[in-house]
């Protein structure tokens, strides 16, 4: 799976990521879809754990893989320290983590 990372990174011009340190904030992905399994309070949630978690301890970023190139989508899963998102095949970038990256996959009701 390592070699397969490596060579898919190689092709697209993605970096290879770097390993966290305990010296930088955590980097939070919220991975979103515009269709039935989106929550409806979606962005409640995201607000909500925004402003509970200090800017200085954790970086969110939110992504519609709908709407951004695999070089990017790859480069952005693979920087992440934590992934949360809606069951589905946006999480199929997960395979580009770098290893212990924490994955909260939720299914909607």
């Amino acid at each position: 799976l390592l070699f397969i990372r490596q060579r898919i990174f190689s092709r697209l011009g993605v970096r290879w990521p770097d390993k966290p340190t305990a010296q930088r904030p955590l980097k939070v992905l919220w991975t979103y879809r515009n269709d039935k399994r989106q929550p409806p309070n979606f962005d409640e949630v995201q607000n909500r754990t925004r402003e509970r978690y200090s800017p200085s301890e954790y970086i969110f970023k939110t992504i519609n893989g709908g709407l951004v190139d695999i070089a990017t989508q790859i480069h952005i899963f693979s920087q992440a320290d934590v992934v949360v998102g809606p069951h589905g095949a946006n999480l199929g970038n997960l395979i580009y983590l770098r290893p212990n990256t924490t994955v909260i996959e939720f299914m909607p009701a």
